[in-house]
């Protein structure tokens, strides 16, 4: 039992780091974009 819910765990660590990662990309394509576009 233990060992599923670090897995758990686990997964769900890393889909929020997959969120933060993507989200900090898309603001960054944003600037480039606007940047690009000036």
């Amino acid at each position: 039992m233990s060992g599923s819910v670090a897995i758990i765990v686990d997964a769900m660590r890393a889909s929020t780091m997959l969120c933060t990662l993507l989200h900090i990309g898309l603001k960054e394509i944003h600037v480039v974009r606007r940047v690009s576009e000036a």
